[in-house]
């Protein structure tokens, strides 16, 4: 399994840093990660409700997880984070500054390539 070089999940409930440590670990020559929430599917709503109980970055992606995976999954060069994290300048700090082959970024409603921020109206 560590040969795999692309994965995609969909409908993440209760995604946080711990697992993308996991993935980083686990995965080392990973090219392209794609993992989205559960927000899209549930209303903004149960979402933002989610996200308020919580109450701990213990329970969510942040910055630091970015980091982390970044350092650790060097070869990147592709990431689709949607619904887990807003594109924080820095996120988009450590991805592009340790994955030096990344070439596309999806958050929330954006996609950052090496052309610029396009703003997308659907994930």
């Amino acid at each position: 399994m560590k040969n795999l070089k692309i994965l995609r999940c969909c409908n993440l409930i209760g995604f946080r840093n711990q697992h993308l440590f996991a993935i980083a670990d686990a995965l080392p020559w990973l090219e392209e990660l794609d993992i989205q929430s559960e927000c899209y599917i549930q209303s903004e709503y149960n979402y933002n409700r989610w996200a308020a109980d919580s109450k701990s970055a213990k329970y969510m992606v942040t910055d630091a997880g970015i980091e982390v995976l970044s350092r650790k999954l060097r070869g990147l060069r592709k990431i689709n984070m949607n619904g887990l994290v807003g594109c924080s300048d820095q996120s988009l700090i450590a991805l592009s500054s340790n994955c030096q082959l990344l070439n596309e970024i999806r958050c929330s409603f954006c996609k950052v390539t090496e052309h610029g921020i396009c703003f997308c109206t659907t994930p």
